[in-house]
């Protein structure tokens, strides 16, 4: 047996005689298809002594009885033959393609390395074979073939058609490129659809740089960002975990969140900042364009990325100085800024010869040296002008990348770099589409702030995030939606009976506006489970399960609901945070962690992750204690479940989460506050009592305010302004009065008042007038501050000119320095205008009215006593402050 080849010219029907092979080739299968014999079977019978006639499939061939015995005139000599047999007849077409490691763009340059995949189907009307199989491999001594495909049809279209769809349906996936791409490519070009082609076709187009259809630039590059960053970050957290698993404390270094990624593809260079946002989530910045993405991890190693609504399967692979990504079945090359004095091997392979003596120069594009890959000679060529250096020797075996040789660059000034991207990306929607309804909004912004919580990076602003999350949560079709939703997914595992007296009582209720009837839903679905078999009502309990948690958070109302989902957000950071708070130290709160979860390490990694953010996760938090309301409305006291979760937070020890703590210590405190009602009364009680008084036989009588009185008002630890301020506005001008009285002394609270006068005796409004200086240091304000070490400035922040004179000025008369102030509430313009002359004269002294006073502390004898520092403890002599 043997293999004939010709070529056909279709013009004038003419055969012409290629070369003729004693054996079968590997096309075979192309005349087994159009004639219905296989041919290594049918060689097999004949060498084991039975004639061609005797077989079946032969006899098929010629138009005879399979089961005959009668002998086969293969000449048609005689007349006969052609009355009881038929002449064989090629029936339909068949197309072959052989499936090589090779790179059509880099010249078919054969390649070796593993394959992790290959998912290929035979059908009716395509059958191939391959000599490697998934985790098989090609090595650098092998033949670059590896599979062949034969598709057939009735004809040749119809053969053309079956083998494209095959190639776009085969999956391959290794360290090599294959020749699948440009397969499908050369297929569907005109040439090859109209039968139009020569030998000399292929050679052509590769000339012309026909390469395999790639994916659009656009995706490319937004897939390509995405996928390396992702792969940076596996490659982080696989550290991280590596070092966990062998006892070490791992460093917050390879937990972060933010990557820079950086390529060149197509003669541009892209540099993009990727923030992770969630465990799946990336925001990609460039040229201050930014694009959502979702990166989702397949079984088979690749990524699923998810952008503007669509989703795309990709597969990177290293290869020397580039990264091979398969997008949708399409590749393309992101490669990295090479060195042009480093000459390195393409591929594994062996050094036959070099073509030029180290120390040679050589020009940009000359040949330098020749390799062995797979049973071909390459050449290999330099990039640039140079002398070249060589450390190798040939016959040595080259792994990819290997360096065999340097040049010494005639000018490094002209070498070429790729240029940055200028460009603006397209504007891209969300990764995938979330829904525009309230419901649908929540449930986003709620993942974005988890996420947060759980230390990503966010998109949206914290506090536009809050604000937006608490208006949502306080808009009443919210559990209409989600009830809805919840409704419409079971549906059809809902009794019929059940779900019409669902939808009944939600229409009813949306019908008169009414507000969510959580109780009575739940009373609903209660009273039907009741009236089940124990068996029904089993199963129908896990079918109405996510309709009782939906009722159950809405059982209260909306307010009921929104301390629930805040409670909850809450108790997120502590849960994070608990373990860290109680370490002494990072590292002995890593440890503490892993003995928690030591059959958990993704939880582990989980929360690290969490505390590495925990910066930003107290902003939120922060912001969070702003917006909630933890005192319940109704009672008007400390809700139970915020206060203990207010709590725990104050229980949180650690330096990192030292603000929360306070600002929730904080909140505690302003909370067990009474009302602002029942703090306005006490304040009414205190202000009257302090200008009252009881006389025998007379009643009640005013007169000006009392100290002692008002000594609890001024020295309280609780914020009294907020009702203060309404008490300056008083009808009563002596409760107004003591009002003014208890502000100025709260406010000066750091100086010695030397004297308070009233002005009672004139109409109303009356006034109060005070002279002030500054404390002396037995009052602890210049405790450690003052000293032989202390200089000016460090009082600048905490008094006045006048202050600091006084303080540093140990000769100076105490009456120099005395400051005064007035102060009267007005409650008209008019009546501002027609006083404010008396309330000068207060502090001028010319008022004609002699106001009445009370001593105040002995601040003038202050300086007698030397409680102030004298002038050279603060700045040295000869300085102008001393001067």
């Amino acid at each position: 047996a043997g293999t004939v080849e010709y070529l056909y010219t279709p013009a004038d029907d003419k055969f012409f005689f290629l070369e003729l092979n004693p054996r079968l080739q590997v096309e075979h299968p192309t005349t087994e298809m159009v004639s219905g014999v296989n041919l290594p079977a049918s060689q097999l019978l004949v060498a084991m002594g039975i004639p061609l006639h005797r077989i079946r499939e032969i006899r098929h061939l010629y138009g005879l009885d399979p089961n005959g015995t009668s002998s086969i005139d293969f000449e048609f000599a005689s007349p006969q033959a052609k009355e009881v047999q038929r002449k064989p007849r090629p029936k339909g077409h068949v197309i072959a393609v052989r499936i090589t490691a090779e790179n059509p763009e880099a010249g078919f340059k054969p390649s070796s390395g593993m394959m992790q995949s290959l998912n290929f189907r035979s059908s009716t009307n395509v059958w191939g074979y391959f000599s490697v199989s998934a985790n098989g491999g090609l090595h650098e001594f092998a033949d670059s073939q590896f599979g062949h495909i034969f598709a057939y049809g009735g004809n040749r279209e119809q053969a053309r058609q079956a083998m494209v769809v095959a190639l776009k349906e085969i999956s391959i996936r290794g360290d090599f490129r294959t020749t699948v791409e440009y397969l499908v490519r050369l297929l569907e070009m005109p040439d090859f659809r109209s039968n139009a082609f020569t030998t000399a076709w292929l050679d052509r187009l590769i000339s012309d740089r026909l390469t395999a259809e790639r994916p659009d630039p656009e995706l490319a590059v937004i897939c390509g960002a995405a996928c390396m960053a992702q792969n940076e970050s596996g490659r982080l957290l696989g550290e991280f975990k590596t070092a966990m698993d062998r006892g070490q404390a791992p460093s917050k270094a390879l937990l972060k969140t933010t990557f820079q990624v950086e390529f060149i593809y197509e003669g541009v260079r892209y540099r993009f900042i990727a923030n992770r946002t969630g465990p799946t989530g990336w925001i990609l910045y460039v040229n201050g364009c930014k694009v959502a993405v979702d990166v989702r991890p397949l079984s088979d190693g690749g990524v699923l990325v998810l952008l503007d609504g669509k989703s795309h399967a990709c597969y990177s692979s290293p290869e020397v100085g580039a990264t091979r990504l398969l997008i949708d079945e399409r590749t393309c090359l992101l490669e990295e800024e090479v060195d042009p004095t480093q000459l390195r091997s393409p591929s594994p392979g062996k050094l036959v010869r070099f073509l030029v003596d180290s120390g040679d120069h050589v020009k940009c594009g000359e040949a330098y040296a020749e390799i062995e890959v797979m049973k071909m000679y390459m050449q290999l060529t330099t990039s640039e002008d140079g002398v070249v250096q060589f450390v190798k020797q040939p016959g040595a075996a080259l792994a990819a990348g290997e360096v065999i040789g340097v040049l010494t660059l005639d000018d490094p000034s002209l070498v070429k770099h790729a240029k940055p991207f200028e460009g603006q990306l397209a504007a891209y929607g969300p990764p995938q589409a979330y829904g525009s309804k309230t419901h649908q909004l929540l449930r986003r912004a709620l993942s974005l702030l988890t996420n947060a919580l759980d230390g990503y990076d966010t998109p949206v602003p914290v506090t536009q995030l809050l604000q937006q999350i608490t208006e949502l949560l306080q808009k009443p079709e919210l559990p209409f939606l989600e009830i809805g939703e919840v409704l419409s997914a079971l549906n059809s595992r809902l009794p019929q009976r059940l779900s019409a007296a669902l939808n009944t009582e939600l229409t009813r209720a949306q019908q008169q506006g009414l507000v969510f009837p959580a109780r009575e839903l739940l009373a609903t679905v209660d009273s039907f489970l009741g009236a089940l078999s124990p068996a029904e009502t089993v199963t129908l309990t896990l079918t109405v399960d996510p309709i009782r948690q939906v009722l159950l958070g809405y059982q209260e109302g909306l307010a009921a609901h929104e301390r629930m989902v805040f409670i909850g957000l809450l108790q997120r950071y502590i849960d994070a945070e608990s373990v860290f708070s109680s370490a002494a130290n990072e590292e002995e709160g890593f440890f503490a962690l892993r003995d928690q979860h030591r059959d958990q390490p993704e939880a582990i990694v989980e929360k690290m992750i969490s505390h590495a953010g925990v910066g930003t996760k107290n902003k939120i938090v922060l912001a969070m204690l702003d917006v909630i309301h933890p005192v319940n409305p109704q009672s008007g006291t400390l809700d139970a479940q915020y206060e203990k979760v207010l709590k725990k937070l104050t229980e949180l020890s650690g330096r990192a989460t030292s603000k929360v703590a306070l600002k929730a210590r904080e909140v505690l405190l302003q909370c067990q506050v009474p009302s602002l009602e029942d703090r306005k009364r006490q304040m009414e009680f205190i202000l009257k009592s302090s200008v009252t008084e009881t006389v025998y036989g007379s009643g009640e009588e005013y007169r000006t305010p009392s100290y002692d009185a008002i000594r609890d008002l001024i020295v309280t630890n609780y914020y009294v302004f907020d009702v203060l301020q309404s008490f300056l506005y008083h009808p009563n001008p002596y409760i107004r009065l003591a009002a003014l009285e208890v502000y100025v002394r709260r406010a000066y609270h750091m100086y010695n008042l030397v004297d308070f006068d009233y002005s009672t005796e004139q109409a109303e409004p009356f006034m109060v007038h005070w002279r002030f200086i500054l404390q002396d240091d037995s009052s602890g304000m210049f405790a450690g501050r003052i000293g032989k070490n202390s200089s000016v400035s460090d009082l600048k922040r905490i008094m006045s000119v006048s202050d600091l004179n006084f303080a540093v000025d140990k000769d100076a008369d105490p009456e120099q320095y005395l400051r005064q102030g007035a102060m009267a509430s007005f409650d008209t313009f008019e009546q501002m205008e027609a006083s404010f002359a008396r309330l000068l004269g207060m502090i001028t002294g010319s008022g004609s009215e002699t106001p009445a006073s009370r001593p105040e502390s002995p601040g003038l004898a202050m300086r007698a006593l030397g409680r102030f520092a004298p002038m050279s403890a603060l700045t040295p002599s000869g300085t102008p402050a001393a001067q």
